[in-house]
């Protein structure tokens, strides 16, 4: 189902056109597709939620040094929205109350749109995963992030390499960082960390 909804507005030119809403760069809200000038006021936001972060939460070493090479992320971001291969997304889709599942397993809802905006696909998979533990995380996710895939090419989007999506998600859990940052939530800054450690997310900030 999310496969099919990406699919269907896929590079569509809407989401290029100046009517169309960008995300605001509020306390809840990752960046996704900005312009320079959005991404560059995210960006001093970012910043200024950092320095608070570090004054009320004791960090481990290389957390603090996750967070400095964090200052590259604005780049590495805008150079991938450079290249295309961006869709409409949900924003905010995570299993604790904002997807549905009929009695009869047939039918799926989603809820709470209010942070639709344009951006990467995997990223609605990645917040999706992101509480969902397992064991087995990383073939979990890698085979769900496969299947995903594959539900594009199905539904007609050609050209997206596995291992472009693959590095998407991966943007996308460095991304999320911003997320628990903003909220002030050490909790959830770990969980991300750990997941950014878990797929070697930092290697895209320094190749």
């Amino acid at each position: 189902m999310l496969a099919a909804f990406h699919a269907a507005w896929w590079n569509a030119p809407e989401l290029e056109s100046p009517g169309f809403r960008q995300p605001d760069t509020g306390v809840t809200r990752m960046p996704q597709a900005l312009d320079p000038a959005g991404l560059a006021a995210h960006a001093q936001g970012a910043r200024q939620a950092t320095a608070s972060f570090l004054k009320n939460h004791e960090l481990s070493a290389g957390e603090r040094a996750l967070l400095r090479l964090m200052d590259r992320w604005p780049g590495v971001f805008q150079q991938r929205v450079g290249r295309g291969d961006l869709t409409l997304i949900h924003g905010d889709l995570h299993l604790l109350g904002n997807v549905f599942q009929s009695a009869d397993a047939l039918e799926l809802r989603l809820i709470d749109w209010a942070q639709i905006k344009r951006g990467l696909g995997p990223h609605d998979l990645m917040y999706m995963l992101i509480s969902a533990d397992a064991p087995d995380r990383l073939e979990r996710d890698a085979a769900l992030i496969q299947r995903y895939r594959l539900g594009l090419v199905s539904a007609g989007v050609v050209g997206y390499a596995l291992e472009q999506c693959l590095d998407d998600y991966r943007l996308s859990l460095l991304t999320n960082l911003f997320q628990s940052i903003f909220q002030d939530s050490l909790k959830w800054f770990r969980k991300t960390a750990a997941l950014v450690e878990l797929w070697r997310c930092a290697e895209l900030l320094t190749e």
